[in-house]
């Protein structure tokens, strides 16, 4: 058997030691000079399975002209352990992995939180969590566009009162506060699916578009 080093999986998400099932024949590319030695570097598409969800994709890789043969090898012997390769370069994974959500218009706290959690979402953590984080993540938003009040039902109200958002958005806003508000006091016991847990996601993605996204490229194009 042999698998490559951890890759993140297209369908999953998860970052995993795919396991070769077939390889192509490989054209060589360059050679590199590693610890003295002179090595043919080679470049070849595997096909892979992810161990976690069984979905094969199709992995481009470099590899030592050494090393292809051992694959080869490994692939009709199970028993056969190939040794590790000194280079080992992963240079595409088709399908390509789905970015998470992110623009430049956001501020930088609210992009870089909002990305851990929609990675949380993908890697499967506790549903509470990432409903409390994106609590914490709309509220840090209404600050910026100028919320004001002592709780966060007040800030909302307040953009709503001066048209920085519509009602539904409004609504749907109070929505995340009292799952998040649940979530962050009373984790242990909080009952949150992780479907739920990814439609709270959206919408907070579907927010931050509307209220920085959009503005943004409005403004630019006001601009050109």
């Amino acid at each position: 058997m042999y698998t490559l080093p951890p890759t993140e999986c297209p369908f999953c998400y998860a970052k995993v030691n795919f396991t070769v099932t077939a390889v192509d024949s490989y054209k060589r590319v360059k050679e590199v000079t590693i610890q003295g030695n002179h090595i043919h570097i080679v470049e070849v598409d595997t096909l892979a399975k992810c161990p976690n969800c069984n979905n094969s994709c199709l992995i481009k890789i470099e590899i030592p002209e050494k090393h292809y043969s051992e694959m080869r090898e490994a692939l009709q012997n199970f028993q056969y352990q190939p040794s590790r390769p000194i280079y080992f370069k992963i240079l595409k994974v088709y399908p390509k992995p789905e970015p998470v959500y992110s623009h430049p218009s956001l501020p930088d706290k609210v992009r870089v939180v909002f990305e851990d959690l929609q990675e949380m979402l993908r890697e499967k953590k506790e549903p509470s969590l990432i409903v409390g984080g994106c609590r914490a993540v709309l509220e840090s938003a209404i600050k910026y566009l100028g919320g004001e009040g002592d709780r966060l039902i007040d800030k909302i109200n307040d953009l709503l009162r001066k048209g920085i958002i519509t009602k539904p958005i409004a609504d749907w806003a109070h929505h995340v506060r009292i799952e998040g508000n649940e979530s962050l006091h009373d984790l242990l016991y909080t009952d949150i699916t992780p479907e739920e847990a990814e439609e709270i996601v959206e919408f907070v993605k579907l927010f931050l578009i509307y209220t920085f996204e959009l503005p943004a490229k409005i403004k630019e194009k006001r601009r050109s």
